[in-house]
């Protein structure tokens, strides 16, 4: 039983990190096209999906 807790602990705080990692990528965006960081890490951060899209980076340079 003490095992399960503390995945649930772990999955939590990760969870939680991952969601301030997602609003500071979204507020370190340079808000320049193209805008594709910015609509995911926006809407993510705001929705509860930055928990899983916090950990991932975005790349958004423009490919001309």
């Amino acid at each position: 039983m003490k095992a399960i807790i503390a995945v649930y602990v772990v999955l939590g705080i990760m969870g939680l990190v991952g969601e301030v990692l997602c609003f500071w990528k979204f507020v370190e965006c340079d808000f320049e096209k193209p805008y594709k960081a910015e609509i995911i890490y926006g809407v993510s951060a705001f929705t509860g999906v930055g928990s899983v899209v916090g950990w991932f980076s975005i790349d958004d340079t423009r490919q001309d």
